[in-house]
């Protein structure tokens, strides 16, 4: 299993390491066991410029009569990206975010049914007529309920 804490600790390090060459989901053969592996080559430092790293997907397995075959027709489509994250992608990293404390105040869940204990169904809603309609009792709906109308 890919170790992301652990990449994620030395990417972020006072003393950083830059991933340059990732295939995060290779198959790997040998003797009759067949895994998934990752691959990876990293720095030791990193560097202020724009170096483009290399990131791999495999596109083609075959399997062959020796695990050297399956590996020479095994095709990998590569790609450079601006950095190699712990998970193995590119793009935002979002293991170093925080939560906004100016925030906390400004926003409310909305609505959050939990249970079904104050819904009113259909037949109970007829049997008390509709005086409180509209007053106490409110017409309630989900996105399931939403239906296509056509004219």
């Amino acid at each position: 299993m890919w170790q992301k804490g652990v990449v994620d600790f030395h990417l972020n390090h006072k003393k950083p390491i830059n991933l340059i060459f990732a295939i995060p989901d290779h198959p790997w053969s040998n003797e009759g066991a067949a895994v998934r592996i990752s691959m990876t080559v990293a720095e030791l430092s990193k560097r202020k410029d724009s170096r483009n790293s290399r990131l791999g997907t495999v596109t083609t397995e075959v399997e062959a009569e020796s695990p050297e075959d399956e590996a020479d027709r095994t095709a990998i489509k590569f790609q450079n990206v601006e950095e190699i994250l712990g998970d193995l992608r590119s793009g935002i990293s979002f293991s170093m975010l925080v939560k906004l404390r100016s925030n906390s105040l400004i926003a409310g869940r909305g609505v959050c049914l939990h249970g079904s204990g104050f819904l009113v169904g259909v037949t109970e809603m007829n049997s008390w007529g509709n005086k409180y309609l509209g007053t106490v009792v409110k017409k309630f709906g989900t996105g399931k309920k939403l239906y296509l109308v056509r004219e």
